[in-house]
């Protein structure tokens, strides 16, 4: 068995080759997502989808000419942002994608474009989101004249791949607009109506898996799904909680119900399940932060940064990790999605635990106690408790420190997946899920731990 898996994100596109029934890695490539498009607006983010998927087709030639034998190709990528599309399929603009920034422009002098959105729907509409980028286009006069779709860039690239000319979108990626209704995994046209956007724009929803056409090849392509649901799909076990810590940090579960409640972001998963979402902001970003300190401090004394930095700070901080009196950090240095202004603080800094070891231990555990005060919300809402962690991004893989650290605040065994390319893997694993009609819990039986 051999599927494709195409992972597009904002500065890279990753594909695999995937045997799903072995959990097994057959190929991995990933180029430099080199389509941004430079714009006089401070606040705009663009890139080219015509480049984005003249990338993915190499990606997907090259799989095709190695092997023959390809049963199936699965696309996920950068959720939130969206690419206007005419009649037959084509681009009108370019990519907005989910960075774009012109949600924050003043709509009038007490509010911003994304809080007036939100005012009028009740829902919480942020920039980025793929509706407020819409709603402040046609506010401005933005909206292209021949645009008859909207969708994200995977749908875009699934679509094209199958010589569609019209998109189908995965309720995972079209909650990431906003304005969805969670219950019943269809945009609410009632709330949708009042950005004042045509309601046509909106591509076709589907909650499940499902192949949408074949490739020139006769290669079943399978539905695109939302990044954050693909890499669940390829790491996550059974009674499992996913914490992702890369630039910014997740923390994820399944569920089978929609019961909202304060403090838990639900996200359309497949068919009938959810996931328990939790984001942080603070992640490896936090840990590089302190890291730039230390290079200061090294500067300021006329001294370079010793080589292999992250490791002598990881030492160091091992070294005081099980002392009785630390200091504590809660790592906001870029605030909360809740609360942007938020920012980091230190406690219980005293003449005996003033020291750079302490300073890094406090910022490694504040980084895992962020995840764990948002996971302490799911937990009520939970039938089975989770029993493991699975461990996924480079601030885990590459921090042993970090993961023994969530392991015992968690007090739960931290598995980590054997391949690296948890997003592509994981739509890839869509694909496999429709060509073999299995269930969530049966591909999560399949997944390899190192």
């Amino acid at each position: 068995m051999k599927i494709i898996g195409i992972d597009i994100g904002t500065t890279s596109v990753c594909g695999v080759v995937a045997d799903p029934e072995q959990g097994m890695l057959l190929r991995s490539v990933t180029l430099a997502n080199d389509s941004m498009i430079p714009s006089q607006d401070k606040f705009s983010r663009f890139q080219n989808p015509e480049r984005i998927f003249e990338v993915c087709s190499r990606i997907y030639q090259d799989f095709i000419k190695e092997f023959s034998d390809i049963n199936a190709i699965g696309f996920t990528g950068q959720m939130h942002g969206i690419v206007y599309l005419d009649q037959s399929g084509n681009p009108v603009s370019p990519l907005y994608t989910w960075q774009d920034g012109r949600g924050r422009e003043k709509y009038d002098d007490t509010k911003t474009y994304a809080q007036e959105l939100s005012q009028r729907t009740g829902y919480n509409m942020a920039t980025g989101f793929g509706l407020t980028t819409a709603f402040y286009n046609r506010q401005k006069g933005l909206e292209p004249d021949n645009a008859a779709k909207i969708c994200t860039i995977h749908d875009f690239v699934a679509m094209k791949f199958c010589g569609k000319t019209s998109p189908i979108q995965h309720s995972s990626d079209a909650a990431s607009f906003g304005l969805f209704d969670l219950k019943s995994l269809r945009f609410d046209m009632s709330a949708v109506q009042k950005t004042q956007c045509s309601e046509d724009l909106l591509p076709l929803v589907s909650a499940k898996f499902c192949f949408i056409g074949e490739t020139k090849e006769r290669i079943p392509v399978c539905i695109a799904i939302g990044d954050n649901q693909a890499s669940v799909l390829g790491s996550m076990c059974e009674n499992g909680i996913l914490v992702n810590v890369g630039t910014g940090s997740q923390v994820s579960v399944l569920c089978d119900r929609y019961l909202p409640a304060e403090g838990v972001e639900y996200r359309p998963f497949s068919d009938d399940t959810y996931l328990m979402t939790g984001c942080a902001l603070a992640g490896g970003y936090s840990y590089s932060l302190l890291k730039n300190f230390f290079l200061q401090t090294f500067a300021m004394f006329g001294m370079p940064l010793p080589d292999q930095t992250y490791d002598k700070m990881n030492a160091g901080a091992l070294a005081v990790k099980n002392t009785s009196d630390p200091i504590t950090c809660m790592p906001y240095f870029c605030g909360t999605r809740e609360n942007p202004d938020l920012r980091a603080y230190f406690q219980n800094i005293s003449a005996d635990n003033f020291s750079p070891e302490q300073l890094t231990l406090s910022v490694l555990k504040g980084i895992c106690e962020e995840l764990y005060r948002l996971f302490e919300n799911f937990r009520p809402l939970l039938h089975t408790q989770p029993t493991r962690i699975v461990g996924s991004g480079n601030g885990i893989r590459k921090n042993t420190l970090l993961a023994e650290i969530f392991s015992e605040r968690f007090q739960m065994p931290l598995l980590i997946p054997k391949y690296e390319e948890e997003a592509a893997f994981g739509c890839a694993y869509s694909a496999y899920a429709v060509l073999k009609n299995k269930s969530v819990k049966q591909i999560q039986s399949l997944i390899q731990y190192q």
